[in-house]
């Protein structure tokens, strides 16, 4: 580790160096860190870890960060020395106010610049001191550089299995014949990940994936995690709001005892309990509050959440939709006092214009079925529709964007953007 280098005054300093007797160029590889990223390192509470494959660049998690590891050249050659360094100043800097004989310590690691200038000789003179023995010489270290979490495999396990209730996961359980043994394997329920496994294979931080598990709706199921089955969600929710209606429950209030003991044995107790959840103002709650929720003995469904679910299940039911039927068929199934709102199908659907066949038509395109890839994802973004906003864009660019960096410049990567005449903005694939 290179901690952030204490640079002597070297004009006003020296000190004769010699190569140790098991000098190397290759026993050391150097990583440049900040101060709390150095602190959190020292901590050795395995919140810090280089994770990806053969095939993978190299991701350095944290607590709650991702960076890409990447080999950076270096002008000039790092000696390494073992232990602290000690430069002994000469008598001519009493005059600058520093104490004669004073010696300067560097706590790691220090780098002494090949090409510095050394002042005059007389300026130079200083007391004997024992030769610095240099252990090793580098040319090139590793530099991290913030990126976006990278999702891919986390979305790829949890999706493999989806569970479509208790008694689908009983009959998936069954042992499958010797034939069809090896292609059911992934989809059998006792190999979906546990939370351990998905974070040692995906490439970010425990906090952003757990993040990413929340918009995902992952569902725990015996110590193990997968999406739910679409259509099973569905009818869940559909049957939770029924309830809420018979029995009537104030949407902000739904007693999780009583609606399982309503649902059950149609629906197992941990789905109820986690739609419920999912689908509540706790749905983006911290990690351990989130998970907790299903345990309270009420709690408060989120309008817009509720919004959200009706349009993603006729969106289900019929993937193309004109927009006016869309609009009063999504207004006429949510609940007494809750309203429509465009905002509601960001990064469940799209509109098309309306074109010489049709009028405008609300299209599904869920962000969960996009592609990792940027460039496949943009590939298919221009495909369903040829100019976008970046109001339209925004949704599937979340995961995609590196802390620091903005929408526009990543989609200025894949697209070129047009303006009209009324001085609007939209964006068009390269050619």
């Amino acid at each position: 580790l290179v901690a952030p280098a204490f640079r002597c005054a070297i004009a006003m300093a020296s000190a004769t160096l010699a190569f140790a007797q098991g000098f190397t160029d290759a026993t050391y590889k150097l990583i440049e860190v900040d101060e709390p990223l150095l602190q959190e390192l020292f901590a050795d509470d395995g919140s810090v870890n280089i994770k990806g494959t053969d095939t993978d660049e190299a991701v350095l998690t944290t607590r709650d960060k991702s960076y890409v590891v990447r080999l950076a050249d270096s002008s000039n050659t790092m000696l390494l020395v073992r232990g602290p360094v000690e430069l002994s100043l000469p008598s001519s800097a009493a005059g600058s106010g520093m104490p004669e004989g004073t010696t300067a310590c560097a706590r790691a690691v220090s780098q002494i610049d090949a090409a510095a200038s050394v002042a005059s000789e007389a300026d130079c003179a200083v007391e004997a001191a024992a030769p610095i023995q240099i252990q090793a010489r580098a040319h090139e270290h590793f530099e991290l550089v913030r990126c976006a979490p990278r999702l891919g495999r986390a979305h790829a396990l949890l999706s493999a299995c989806p569970y479509a209730g208790a008694a689908a996961d009983d009959e998936l359980c069954r042992p499958p014949t010797a034939e069809f043994e090896e292609a059911l394997a992934p989809n059998r329920p006792d190999r979906r990940p546990t939370l351990a496994k998905l974070e040692i294979e995906t490439q970010c931080s425990a906090h952003e994936l757990h993040a990413a598990m929340q918009r995902y709706r992952a569902i725990e199921v015996r110590g193990r995690w997968c999406m739910l089955d679409p259509q099973f969600e569905t009818d869940v929710v559909e049957s939770i709001l029924a309830l809420a209606v018979e029995q009537d429950w104030p949407l902000d209030a739904i007693p999780l005892a009583d609606a399982v003991s309503y649902l059950e044995p149609q629906i197992d107790e941990t789905a109820v309990r986690h739609c419920v959840r999912t689908h509540s103002i706790a749905a983006f709650a911290p990690w351990d509050a989130w998970r907790a929720a299903a345990t309270q003995a009420e709690l408060a469904l989120d309008p817009r959440a509720i919004s959200r679910f009706r349009a993603r299940a006729m969106l289900l039911e019929t993937a193309a939709w004109p927009k006016d039927v869309f609009y009063e068929a999504w207004a006429d199934g949510l609940p007494n006092g809750v309203e429509v709102c465009d905002a509601d199908l960001e990064g469940q659907a799209v509109l098309l214009p309306a074109d010489a066949c049709a009028g405008p038509t609300v299209r599904a395109l869920p962000v969960e079925s996009m592609p990792a890839s940027p460039a496949v994802r943009f590939g298919l973004l221009f495909g369903v529709k040829p100019a976008w906003s970046m109001r339209e864009l925004a949704p599937y660019l979340t995961e995609m964007v590196a802390p620091g960096k903005t929408a526009e410049a990543l989609v200025l990567q894949y697209a070129r953007c047009v303006v009209a005449n009324d001085g609007t903005y939209t964006y068009v694939a390269r050619a």
